[in-house]
């Protein structure tokens, strides 16, 4: 039971920081390579920290300065399922 709400946990980051992206990109979600450096993608510096800002703040974590080198979709995914993951329960 623990496992599946977990699962549902992380699938709806996953939908809400895919559509934090897309929206600052200006573009739909499903449009973006989860695989490409979000800097490589049309993200400027200032805006990604915007939204490692908000990040932490919608899911009361908070990030180490380093994930922000050539982060992807899937990593920040990835991390943001780490710290919640983390957090004390």
């Amino acid at each position: 039971m623990e496992a599946s709400i977990r699962e549902n946990h992380a699938s709806l980051a996953d939908t809400e920081i895919r559509a934090m992206i897309a929206a600052v990109l200006h573009t739909d979600s499903l449009e973006i390579d989860v695989g490409q450096p979000l800097v490589k993608s049309g993200m400027t510096s200032i805006e990604l920290i915007d939204l490692i800002t908000c990040i932490e703040n919608r899911y009361g974590i908070l990030f180490q300065p380093a994930i922000m080198k050539d982060l992807t979709i899937t990593g920040l995914v990835e991390a943001v399922r780490q710290l919640v993951d983390k957090r004390p329960r």
